[in-house]
């Protein structure tokens, strides 16, 4: 049975019931690995529900991620320092079981209840559990955390209120992915903070690092262009914050962005495209990230606009990207927004 990727009245009703089963109950919830701000947000305040939760990450935090943990002083575990015997697991902001490395195991096995809640369409190698809440029309999992607290008629404080803005100003892009729901759900937090929106952007980003930089220079630096009719499909690598500069080549013109790292152990591609093209083209880069997913030997997903995908094949680099824009130029020709004419597969224009 499929899992749900747009959650209604049963799966609202699902995990308020669940929450409300383990308020009391030691819970063990688990980020994903490099956990990045909107991760370690939507932890942050669904550990303020919960009266005995820990946080835990496979590995590290992303640098967003630390900000928003040292700005609130949330408390985050290693999960191979872990020392504390959970009646249940809450994973949250992934549901794809690459994310989540040396828990893969310790999850489908675990002898308790387990919930997934994440705002991403779903992987292929998506987790199972007992309670799954999935809704990639929401911006970001902190926007579902309100959600749910609004349910459960829980009060959002001060801090929650900061918490829960900083992930959702990462993770909707600057409102880039924002929905009119996202905007109220921004304008009922805003109400309780004396904080400007300026300033919680602040608490995200912080001052621009040399390795920040230096990342977007890089992108900057090896892109390659394919042209499709009027559209730019643009490619490129990096050693670092490859979503980071897949989202600014869309600020610097391009329509749909595919910028690929390679650490020791796998592929990393973020892909965005320009949010309009949703609607007029067609345009998914979670489903072409799916796709990719696979070449590499891995998994991809995410929303139409904003998507990734990771695998071992490290040495397929290349490939994959070529493989990315060629299916970026198939949506732009199935939604008749370019000639079906000329080659199919992706050429780079000479620069």
């Amino acid at each position: 049975m499929p899992l749900p990727t747009q959650a209604g009245e049963p799966e609202v009703k699902a995990a308020t019931g669940f929450l409300k089963e383990c308020r009391d109950k030691p819970v063990l919830l688990i980020i994903h690995s490099q956990a990045d701000a909107d991760a370690v947000a939507a932890a942050a305040a669904l550990a303020d529900y919960l009266h005995n939760a820990v946080i835990c990450v496979p590995d590290v935090l992303s640098s967003p991620g630390k900000r928003v943990r040292d700005r609130f002083g949330v408390k985050i575990v290693n999960f191979k320092e872990l020392a504390f015997s959970p009646s249940a697991l809450i994973l949250l902001d992934s549901n794809s079981a690459a994310l989540f490395p040396g828990i893969t195991d310790y999850f489908p096995n675990f002898n308790g209840r387990t919930a997934i809640i994440d705002h991403h369409s779903l992987h292929d190698d998506a987790l199972r559990a007992d309670v799954v809440f999935v809704d990639n029309r929401a911006s970001s999992t902190c926007e579902i955390i309100y959600e749910l607290f609004r349910e459960l008629n829980y009060p959002v404080s001060q801090r929650i209120a900061e918490i829960l803005l900083a992930g959702i100003l990462a993770d909707s892009a600057d409102f880039l992915h924002a929905s009119t729901r996202t905007f109220e759900v921004v304008a009922y937090l805003l109400k309780r903070t004396p904080l400007s929106l300026a300033q919680i952007r602040e608490v995200v980003e912080g001052v621009p690092s040399p390795e920040y930089r230096l990342a977007i220079l890089k992108a900057l630096a090896h892109l390659r262009i394919s042209r499709a009719g009027n559209f730019l499909i643009i490619v490129s690598a990096t050693n670092t914050l490859e979503a980071v500069s897949a989202e600014k080549l869309i600020s610097l013109g391009a329509d749909y962005s595919f910028v690929a790292q390679v650490t020791t152990k796998e592929l990393r591609i973020s892909a965005r495209c320009r949010p309009s093209l949703v609607d007029s083209c067609g345009a998914d880069v979670a489903s072409i990230m799916g796709e990719v997913g696979r070449f590499i030997g891995g998994s991809g997903g995410g929303h139409p606009a904003a998507a990734g995908a990771n695998g071992p094949y490290i040495e397929r680099l290349d490939d994959a990207l070529k493989l990315a824009c060629t299916l970026a130029r198939e949506q732009l020709k199935k939604a008749g927004c370019i000639k079906s004419s000329g080659a199919r597969e992706c050429e780079y224009l000479e620069i």
